[in-house]
């Protein structure tokens, strides 16, 4: 088989297919939560704080600016992408594979029994305890 025909099957299939749409759309929720912390959030705390964060930290030296502002707003985005993402994908996908996939019920627990010579706990069908190695009758056959 070609490299070609190759390329066209590995583009062909589901998953390559889904990763690609997931990443426009993450591509494009970037782009509107870059929107929303730029020409809203952002503004709304230079109000409280009577600041604007492309002014904040601010720093000129040797004719090269440094603007920390950006970066703050910057970090901003990337925080609020974060949230987004979680509680618009993630917590959903995780509560949808949780109904999907209940967990299985905890096996019941082993039977156990104390030791007679050294009172450690040891299993019921036991005939020599781990701890004292003294020899032991089994509870259970």
């Amino acid at each position: 088989m070609g490299a070609w025909q190759e390329f066209k099957q590995f583009a062909s299939r589901g998953d390559f297919m889904s990763m690609a749409v997931a990443f426009v759309i993450g591509l494009q929720v970037s782009a509107i939560v870059t929107a929303l912390v730029g020409s809203v959030i952002t503004p709304l705390i230079g109000m409280v704080f009577h600041a604007n964060f492309a002014d904040v930290g601010k720093i000129e030296i040797l004719g090269s600016t440094f603007t920390f502002g950006v970066l703050l707003q910057a970090i901003l985005t990337f925080l609020v992408v974060l949230v987004v993402l979680f509680f618009a994908l993630v917590r959903p996908m995780e509560q949808l594979q949780a109904r999907r996939h209940p967990p299985k019920p905890a096996a019941p627990p082993e039977p156990t029994r104390s030791c007679p010579a050294c009172y450690s706990t040891i299993h019921a069908k036991a005939t020599r305890c781990a701890f004292c190695t003294s020899p032991v009758t089994p509870t259970i056959a």
